[in-house]
């Protein structure tokens, strides 16, 4: 089934999302997030909450702008989104590549060399993380530059290295996280076409 349909499926559950999947790229833009019940029947350029859930080796593109985002239980994902006018909650995530911009982004349970390219307006916050990486957010897509204007993340604070972990309380550097070195980032892909 196309990402749209999984969109409308899941909008019975708990909210519009991607969930169960195994492998493939799914590209989802703002006319399926609004039809899987976020934004308002289509009329509203921002989705409401978005889930991504129990994915393994899946590449998703959320083209379009969401008021939350929910990532759990990901294995070796890569999530490229557009702008997160609130909130971003990731909690399990092992190996996975995140490039997500948002006001605010919380973090549990991220390992094995996660990597998160984020822009947000507060200081990340970690907890129960070990092995993590941070960058700045880079990824871009038709439109993507206004709609960042638009949700109020247009110009990026610095604050994705500003990062709090709530489970190490000393004045030295966490060993949970690190800045990714600039020569070790790795530049996002061109977003694919909208199906």
């Amino acid at each position: 089934a196309s990402a749209a349909a999984k969109v409308a499926a899941a909008a019975a559950d708990d909210g519009p999302g991607l969930r169960g999947l195994t492998g493939g790229v799914h590209v989802v833009g703002i006319d399926a997030l609004s039809a899987g019940g976020g934004g308002g029947g289509g009329t509203s350029d921002i989705c409401s909450d978005y889930v991504l859930e129990g994915l393994t080796d899946c590449t998703v593109f959320l083209l379009g702008t969401l008021r939350a985002l929910r990532c759990h239980n990901l294995t070796r994902c890569k999530v490229y989104c557009g702008p997160v006018a609130g909130s971003v909650h990731v909690q399990a995530v092992d190996g996975c590549h995140l490039a997500i911009p948002a006001r605010q982004v919380r973090i549990h349970n991220a390992t094995n060399g996660t990597c998160f390219y984020i822009r947000t307006l507060s200081n990340p916050i970690i907890e129960h993380s070990t092995g993590v990486g941070f960058a700045p957010y880079a990824f871009e897509y038709p439109g993507s530059l206004a709609a960042m204007d638009a949700a109020g993340l247009g110009s990026d604070p610095g604050m994705w290295s500003k990062v709090d972990d709530f489970g190490w309380i000393k004045k030295q550097q966490s060993p949970n996280w690190s800045v990714i070195p600039e020569g070790e980032r790795v530049p996002p892909p061109a977003a694919p076409p909208l199906p």
